[in-house]
């Protein structure tokens, strides 16, 4: 350090020393302001200019906010709703159910209000169904559609037409006791019964076969096959005009009738699981006319493959 700058600060120390003897009586300064200001001094007195000013400068932070990932928001998928295979009736008052459609059958069971049975036919005037007789379960029944509410489709239920009904000739006598003779008139009949099993390996299906014979009066050209696994309550039908069956994954020849005292082996509709064993119903309906129209007769069985 040169002589004249060293001579310069003992000076300011000495002064600096001083000061403080002279003021003892008086509350101390503040210390670091003191200090401050000496250093300015002094390093104005080295550097020539005016005291020297300590700048704060405020820098403003840059500040990065975090890119929001949008949250994907799963779309909901409704749930699919059931539809029975067959559709079921209900009505909102009880309602007798009768032998035939229409009023002048006698009674012969009652649907209550609220009770839910599955529908397997209709009448072609569409006032009546044919359900399950709720007295009587091994019978079936027509019940009006007055009060009625139907669940599901009914696209594929068959249309039953009940044969002619028996004719009441009356005859007086002296008595005046009348003399009722029942004559039926010529009809739709046939017989039918279980024929077999038949699988379609390669698709993995499985079917009934019925054995069919027209002993009525009139040709038979449209069908209707219903079965139902009674355990597993599921039932499949199967309508189509004219008659014919599978064997394996090959159909049959197609019969466009069922003549008078033929006879024909028809196939029900073909389930996804082996029937062998299983507790089964079914009900098998011909029609005089196509697409289940003019007289039809249905006939029913239960039965074990």
């Amino acid at each position: 350090m040169p002589r004249p700058t060293r001579i310069y600060v003992s000076f300011a120390l000495l002064t600096l020393a001083a000061l403080a003897c002279t003021l003892g009586a008086t509350p101390p300064p503040d210390s670091g302001a003191i200090s401050t200001a000496a250093a300015q001094t002094i390093i104005a007195s080295l550097t020539g200019g005016a005291p020297f000013t300590a700048t704060n400068t405020f820098v403003q932070p840059t500040l990065t906010l975090p890119t929001d990932t949008p949250t994907l928001i799963p779309t909901q998928v409704p749930l699919s709703t059931f539809t029975p295979l067959i559709p079921q009736i209900s009505v909102t008052v009880a309602t007798n159910c009768r032998s035939g459609p229409g009023k002048e059958y006698p009674k012969v069971g009652a649907l209550k209000s609220g009770l839910f049975v599955d529908v397997y036919a209709r009448d072609p005037s569409g006032n009546y169904w044919y359900i399950r007789n709720p007295d009587h379960a091994n019978d079936f029944c027509w019940v009006w559609d007055e009060y009625a509410i139907l669940t599901g489709s009914i696209a594929g239920v068959p249309m039953f037409t009940p044969p002619p009904t028996a004719t009441r000739t009356a005859t007086a006598t002296f008595t005046q006791t009348p003399t009722v003779t029942a004559t039926l008139k010529p009809g739709a009949r046939f017989d039918f019964g279980y024929s077999g099993l038949e699988t379609c390996k390669a698709k993995k299906q499985w079917w009934v076969e019925f054995g069919v014979k027209n002993t009525g009066n009139f040709p038979f050209r449209s069908m209707s096959v219903i079965v139902q696994d009674v355990k597993k309550n599921v039932t499949l039908s199967r309508v189509i005009d004219g008659f014919d069956s599978m064997k394996g994954c090959k159909p049959t020849a197609h019969l466009d009738k069922l003549a008078i005292g033929k006879s024909v082996v028809i196939s029900s509709h073909a389930f996804p699981f082996n029937l062998s064993g299983r507790d089964l119903r079914a009900w098998v309906v011909l029609c005089l006319q196509p697409s289940q129209g003019g007289v039809c007769v249905q006939k029913t069985m239960e039965f074990t493959p």
